[in-house]
């Protein structure tokens, strides 16, 4: 009698999630049927981790609030201490954005999880009552590991969105880390409130635990892209292209003025209004007014909350109109504020000081999103534009992308030391004048600046359209570089159309934006370089889809509106079919249903609900062709016949 094998049992760290060899999210029936559960997954693991290595690295924004005067320190030393994991998380951003693709993205987020807990476990073991500056000064220059957690964070998901999605992707990613600095802060007020100003390593020994879980998730729950990588030549590439400078630029006023005063705010209030700030003590029968770190503590939080908040909207505002144009009137904003906050330090008001701040942050987080979004843009029209004049796609397009991960990553390191730029700026005022008044004029200088150079660079109208990029590699006209915008409305038989579906298609036949029509019919693209697009729009129901060339301009917005026309027609009947999908004898949930006419267009589209059932319709009859894709199974279709009213139609993928 033959004995049975034993078992074979797998180490469980051999039990590696195999990376994702074929991954291509601008394929529509891919990412609604796969890549965007994948992606989403992802994407959470990932800001869970990018969010408590914000914490980590601006942890000390908080902790310089715990060291009174047993610690020894004056107000400049401890602008030079917040200044440095700044500096320090910017040089490592460029380092950790290229370790993404290199050893995979949950492998690197593993990593850079766990190098948290290195400041973290050396804060909790030395921070007390006499420890040496010195001593402070390496554990705030170890913090700055927490600062490359968000360059290899936005690396490793731009990979995983497609380009019509990326700016709010990006920028829900970048806001869940923002929120870290807010997250740290109210944390820190929690502690001083309980355990008092003497327990600085009660708030360190909050955040070890989270880095291990963090570790953990990021293990069982992402996934490596193998399609991902370090292309040749990208960093020679984006050092040598002018716009990553002038990007980088804007992403100092944007990203550098909010983990600046992210970093600064707490020490600032203090300072600038000790009045507010302190309370009386009695030494040796003596009245002494002391700093009070819970007062301030109330305050600095707010200010990162509503920047990290603001910082998905300047995606999606970016995506909607133009990034040029939402980061041009985001250094308005900030002009004002800034203005407005020195106006307030002249006249000691603590509540316009306190508007002028939360303004200066809300703007920052918008102009975060915006500037970012425009990276990817500039680089896909500059491949548009070069296919238009005879070079590759391909090429172009591969090209695109590595220009795109390369400047995201120099970006990224030198926006954040534009943290370092406001807290020395902060530290030589207060020491020259006592109070930030230089350090305003600075800001709103700066600022104007930057408002200018987005108008020059992206806004200004053209005197006349360039030629084209001629070839792959060669540099586009300065008429290139300017955007123009697409708006206009929809209606069918006089009544504006909501939801409808509005597609642009570009020089190659790619999808460049996708939207949907708003209540009143109106739809919008920003961001569009010069050329010639194909518009497609169509809606589920009884409207024929409408296609048209449409011409865009530099510098301006070209108003287009659409007319869908009704089909109506004895033998083309309105139908809708419904019924269910099952596998194994089991329902199927999320299984997306799709129709398509006789000539492979898609009539509609539905997805099963939990008990595996479907409806979707309503739309023209006749022959066609429904399929169904799950993740997991191989697709099905089948051919039908649509009567008019409903069918009724069960799909078992095993048949």
């Amino acid at each position: 009698m033959p004995v049975a094998a034993p078992p074979q049992f797998t180490p469980l760290i051999a039990r590696r999630r195999p990376r994702i060899t074929d991954w291509n999210p601008e394929d529509q029936e891919f990412w609604e049927s796969t890549g965007a559960r994948i992606a989403r997954r992802n994407m959470i693991c990932s800001v869970f981790t990018e969010h408590i290595g914000f914490a980590v690295w601006t942890m000390w924004s908080t902790l310089i609030l715990f060291l009174g005067p047993q610690y020894g320190l004056t107000p400049d030393q401890k602008f030079t201490l917040v200044s440095i994991p700044a500096g320090v998380g910017a040089a490592l951003r460029v380092p950790y954005s290229l370790a993404v693709a290199r050893f995979g993205g949950r492998d690197w987020t593993i990593v850079s999880a766990s190098l948290l807990l290195l400041p973290t476990i050396t804060a909790a073991v030395l921070l007390r009552p006499g420890i040496g500056y010195g001593t402070l000064l390496m554990l705030v220059t170890v913090a700055g590991v927490g600062g490359g957690n968000f360059a290899s964070s936005m690396s490793n998901i731009n990979s995983f969105y497609p380009e019509r999605l990326k700016g709010l992707a990006l920028g829900i990613n970048a806001a869940g880390g923002n929120l870290g600095v807010a997250v740290v802060q109210l944390l820190g007020l929690l502690v001083l409130a309980t355990a008092g100003a003497t327990h600085p390593r009660v708030l360190v020994g909050v955040l070890i635990p989270l880095i291990v879980v963090a570790a953990l998730v990021c293990a069982v729950r992402m996934d490596n892209l193998a399609t991902a990588h370090n292309e040749k030549r990208a960093l020679r590439e984006a050092c040598a292209e002018p716009q990553t400078w002038v990007i980088s630029l804007l992403y100092i006023g944007t990203f550098g003025s909010f983990i600046g005063f992210g970093f600064a705010f707490g020490q600032v209030l203090l300072v600038q209004f000790p009045e507010h700030f302190s309370h009386v003590v009695m030494v040796k029968g003596v009245a002494r007014t002391m700093p009070d770190p819970v007062k301030a503590a109330y305050l600095t939080f707010l200010g990162p909350l509503v920047g990290s908040v603001a910082r998905p909207l300047g995606g999606w505002l970016a995506d909607r109109r133009s990034g040029a144009v939402i980061t041009f009137w985001t250094f308005v904003g900030m002009i004002a504020a800034a203005v407005l906050v020195l106006q307030a330090s002249h006249q000691k008001s603590l509540p316009l000081f306190l508007a002028g701040f939360i303004c200066l942050f809300v703007a920052s987080g918008l102009g975060n999103g915006s500037t970012y979004k425009m990276i990817p843009v500039l680089f896909r029209d500059r491949a548009a534009a070069a296919v238009a004049a005879g070079a590759d796609p391909e090429q172009a397009r591969a090209q695109a992308r590595r220009r795109t991960g390369a400047v995201i990553g120099i970006a990224g390191a030198i926006g954040a030391a534009g943290g370092v730029a406001v807290n020395i700026s902060f530290r030589q005022s207060f020491l020259k004048q006592h109070n930030g008044n230089g350090a305003y004029v600075a800001f709103a200088l700066f600022y104007v600046l930057c408002a200018v150079i987005t108008w020059a660079v992206y806004l200004r109208p053209h005197r006349a359209a360039a030629a084209p990029v001629a070839a792959v590699g060669r540099t586009a006209t300065a008429d290139l570089l300017g955007f123009g915008a697409l708006a206009g409305a929809i209606d069918a038989a006089g009544v504006p159309v909501r939801v409808a579906t509005i597609t642009l298609l570009d020089a190659y036949g790619q999808e460049v934006v996708r939207t949907r029509s708003a209540d009143d019919g109106s739809y919008a693209f920003g961001d569009l370089c010069a050329g010639r697009y194909l518009l497609v729009c169509g809606t589920a129901g009884v409207w024929e889809p409408v296609t048209t060339l449409v011409d865009v301009t530099p510098g301006a917005t070209t108003g287009l509106p659409l007319r869908l026309r009704e089909v109506v027609a004895d033998d083309d009947p309105i139908s809708e079919i419904l019924g269910t999908v099952c596998a194994v004898g089991l329902p199927v949930a999320s299984a997306l249903v799709t129709i398509l006419d006789d000539t492979g267009a898609v009539l509609a589209r539905g997805w099963t609900d939990d008990a595996g059932r479907y409806r979707v319709g309503p739309t023209r009859g006749g022959p066609v062709t429904v399929t169904v894709a799950v993740q997991g199974r191989t697709p099905a279709a089948r051919a039908l016949h649509l009567p008019a009213g409903a069918l009724v139609h069960d799909l078992d993928l095993d048949a």
